[in-house]
């Protein structure tokens, strides 16, 4: 005999359990303060290249929402030709804005073996950015305004350098090691009080 209360348990489907893709819909129109916590790039299954932002607002009473920008850097194969160099020039704009350069589609966006995130993705993950939101119908813009703040660095470096003022990652993409020579008992003997 079977009992419905226990049966229950097989009969109801999972559900998806990723996160959107979209932005929250409670943040408002304006500029935000935002931390690049995610950036992907991809080729979609009908040959798109794809890059994503993912932006967690850092200040006032939104801290913590997420905002997502998605873009096609070469547009969508099936688009108008002006239509894709919009995009292009767009997706170029905001590299240009958070690296300093714009780097190569393979070996950079994207790697070539895996077509999924490049190297890139180091240096654009933690960056501090300025974004403004506009809301048209039920879509939410994100747009890139300004880099504040480069991955990996200090308020004090050049936004966009590597520490050791290379014009690449570390050799094994792994975000430079800022506790190299740190000696926390010597530091804190400094401190005044």
């Amino acid at each position: 005999m079977t009992d419905p209360y226990l049966t229950l348990w097989d009969e109801v489907p999972d559900e998806d359990t990723k996160k959107s893709a979209e932005s929250d819909p409670s943040i408002p129109e304006g500029q935000h303060r935002c931390r690049i916590l995610g950036f992907e790039c991809f080729e979609s299954k009908t040959g798109d290249i794809w890059m994503k932002y993912t932006f967690v607002v850092m200040q006032g009473m939104f801290a913590g929402r997420t905002l997502v920008r998605m873009i096609a850097p070469l547009g969508r194969r099936q688009d108008e030709q002006d239509w894709r160099a919009k995009q292009v020039g767009w997706a170029r704009q905001d590299l240009l804005r958070l690296l300093g350069k714009v780097p190569p589609i393979m070996g950079g966006l994207l790697d070539p073996e895996t077509r999924s995130t490049g190297p890139v993705g180091v240096r654009i993950h933690n960056s501090i950015v300025d974004v403004t939101v506009r809301k048209k119908a039920d879509r939410t813009n994100v747009y890139i305004d300004e880099l504040i703040q480069a991955a990996g660095t200090s308020s004090d470096d050049e936004p966009g350098a590597w520490p050791d003022d290379s014009d690449s990652p570390p050799s094994d993409g792994a975000p430079p090691d800022y506790t190299a020579g740190f000696d926390a008992e010597e530091d804190a003997a400094k401190i005044p009080f």
